[in-house]
């Protein structure tokens, strides 16, 4: 090759310096032909960009997920940050906003309707059941309903799909899900009722909200099993009322 090539001019473009750019490769063959080609120029920095996979599969999970609980999910996969540190919640928001990376997921309520994680606002929620909002907090305290809130300050979105809401609007008790009132479960598991609480938040029982007569109770059953009963089966134990407040 050497003996073909008699020379070769490099044109760098007015580009300033480090910031990558177009090369110019011009080739002088000793035939006195010249051939020319253009060839993409690195900046300093290309070696701290986030890998374009890493990006596509932000902009996928975006669609279905909070940043972090995207996080998660990029730190299960083995994926890293461009200075190789694991994922978190403001980094990943960060890369989202600098490459415009939208979100179906937000941290503040746009609008009415679900997130990309089929979660809705509390008040919506709320309305739904016909309760108040301060009844949806406490039975996320117990471990009854599914929410996520990023900050103290930030709000509460609830899943409420229609097996959550049945669950909730008395329609599984009617059908006759929920073995024990809270103080049976009590009783039968040997439990206080933060002990119940904290069974329920576990996954290892599943609460159900009954309507009885005038007044809303709950029932509790082991999750995963066939949990079915007669309609409000008579029991010894007086059922448990609960503050206005509690039921909404």
């Amino acid at each position: 090759m050497r003996c073909l090539i008699g020379e070769v001019i490099l044109l760098r473009d007015e580009g300033a310096k480090g910031a990558g750019g177009v090369t110019t490769i011009r080739i002088g063959w000793r035939s006195g032909a010249w051939s020319e080609l253009q060839v993409r120029r690195p900046s300093s920095s290309d070696h701290a960009r986030t890998p374009e996979r890493v990006l596509e599969r932000i902009r996928t999970l975006a669609r279905d997920h909070a940043d972090d609980r995207i996080a998660e999910i990029l730190n299960a996969e083995g994926l890293q940050t461009r200075q190789g540190l694991p994922w978190s919640y403001q980094r990943v928001h960060q890369i989202r906003g600098y490459h415009a990376i939208p979100t179906a997921c937000p941290i503040k309520p746009i609008g009415s309707g679900a997130r990309g994680d089929g979660r809705i606002p509390l008040r919506e929620a709320a309305g739904r059941l016909g309760v108040t909002s301060g009844a949806l907090r406490h039975w996320w305290k117990w471990g009854f309903i599914q929410a996520e809130q990023k900050g103290w300050t930030d709000p509460l979105w609830v899943r409420l799909d229609e097996e959550e809401l049945a669950r909730l609007d008395g329609t599984m008790a009617a059908q006759g899900h929920g073995r024990w009132r809270i103080r049976e479960a009590q009783h039968e598991l040997g439990l206080s009722k933060e002990g119940i609480w904290q069974r329920v938040r576990a996954g290892e029982l599943t609460a159900y909200r009954a309507r009885v007569d005038a007044h809303w109770e709950w029932r509790i059953s082991p999750s995963g099993q066939e949990d079915r009963q007669p309609r409000f089966a008579p029991s010894g134990l007086a059922p448990v009322r609960w503050t206005p407040d509690d039921l909404g």
